[in-house]
Order: C-alpha cells, then structure tokens, then sequence
C-alpha cells in the first residue's frame, strides 16, 4: 500500500476545513458583525492581508532583492484590487486559497506541467465549494467566487515557486 506524503495529508485535511465549514460560514460571519461590527471586520482582515505581503517581503529580501520586487509586485497588485471589495467575507477568498496555492505548488513540485496541474486542482477545488454553497440554503455560489478562487490560488503557487528557488 503506497502511504500518503504528509504534504498531501495537510491538504486534504484544509480543503475538508474549507467544505465543512461551508454550512455554519454565513452564522459566524454574522455573529462576528453583530459583536465586532462589519466596518471592524473589514480592518482586521485588511490588516491581516497587508501584514502577510510584508513577512513574505521580508522573507524573500533574504534572498535578494529583485526575486522580492518580482514576487512582491503582483501581490501589491492583488491587494488593491482586494481593497476595492465591499463585503470583508470575499476577502477571505484570496487568503484562504492562497495558502492552498502555496501547499498545492509545494506538494506538486517544479516544472510547467506540475504548475498546470497545481492550478487546475487549484480551480477544481475552487469550483466544487462553490458547487456546494449554490446547494446551501444560507449560502450562493457563484462564478465570480471560482475566479477569486483561482486568483488567491494563483498568487500562492506565485509565492511557493519564487520561495522554493534556490
């Protein structure tokens, strides 16, 4: 029997977090509005995804400056767009398959086909919890949700790959 490397174990066990957690999502949401309020909300999660773009930039300054600025570039990109959204929940898209992004590129490896394959898995992935929610009573799948999927997925195969280069 062919044992499961532990990379993979860790992200079968997060997507399985990002299903189940699908149902109960909307009533925490909620209850976090009612107790800290929207618009706090919406900060911490600012500063949530200000404050990663800044430990990765400070990680990769380690290794030299252009590979920062080439990996650091598109995530300041991806911030102001993410700033631009009204309601604080979209942004936990980016953040959430963005880790996943980066766990997929580490267990896939190197090269083209790998990171095609990462990305397809990535937007499968993405396109099933949003299959799930269109079947939730409290919940709304949509198209434009599989596409911030698939964009915070892309930025954490983008980080992994420039991380992994020596």
């Amino acid at each position: 029997m062919t044992r499961i490397p532990k990379i993979w174990k860790i992200i079968i066990i997060y997507v399985a977090a990002i299903y189940l957690t699908l149902p109960v999502m909307r009533a925490f949401l909620n209850l976090l509005y009612s107790s800290i309020g929207r618009r706090n909300l919406a900060v911490s999660l600012d500063i949530v995804l200000f404050v990663i773009p800044c430990l990765i930039l400070f990680l990769f300054l380690k290794k030299g400056v252009a590979r920062s600025a080439i990996v650091i570039t598109p995530l300041i990109a991806a911030l102001i767009f993410i700033y631009q959204m009204e309601r604080p929940e979209e942004r936990v898209h980016f953040l959430e398959y963005g880790i996943l992004g980066f766990l997929v590129s580490t267990a896939m490896g190197t090269g083209s086909r790998h990171l095609i394959r990462a990305l397809l898995l990535i937007v499968l992935i993405g396109s099933v919890d949003e299959f799930i929610q269109l079947l939730l009573p409290n919940r709304v799948g949509d198209l434009r949700d599989v596409l911030m999927n698939a964009t915070g997925g892309v930025l954490g195969l983008w980080v992994e790959k420039f991380w992994s280069r020596r």
